[in-house]
């Protein structure tokens, strides 16, 4: 948060709900966030995640439901081995200091 803070609150405005956004809030606010480019942030976010939500409802709306009702089994796996993945690569990424601890 102190080295990427637009980046940090950027990529938690754009997550689905159940992602802990407030955890980001809080620590702009305790962390000395500038309020312009947490607003700047929070907009730019809001603003992709939405309209994409919105386009897609538009465009494939009851499609959509169908066949997220259909592959339920098949989008949860994707979804679960895409965190997964996404856990191994940053614990595989992350900088390590001397015997293995994380920094």
């Amino acid at each position: 948060m102190m080295r990427n803070g637009f980046l940090s609150v950027t990529i938690a405005a754009l997550l689905p709900p159940p992602a802990p956004f407030k955890v980001f809030v809080f620590a702009a606010g305790a962390l000395g966030m500038r309020l312009s480019t947490f607003m700047l942030a929070l907009a730019l976010a809001r603003s992709i995640r939405f309209f994409g939500e919105g386009y897609l409802a538009v465009r494939y709306g009851a499609q959509a439901y169908a066949y997220l009702a259909s592959h339920k089994f098949e989008f949860a796996g994707i979804s679960i081995a895409a965190a997964a993945a996404a856990y191994l690569l940053g614990r595989w990424f992350s900088p390590r200091t001397q015997e293995g601890e994380r920094v």
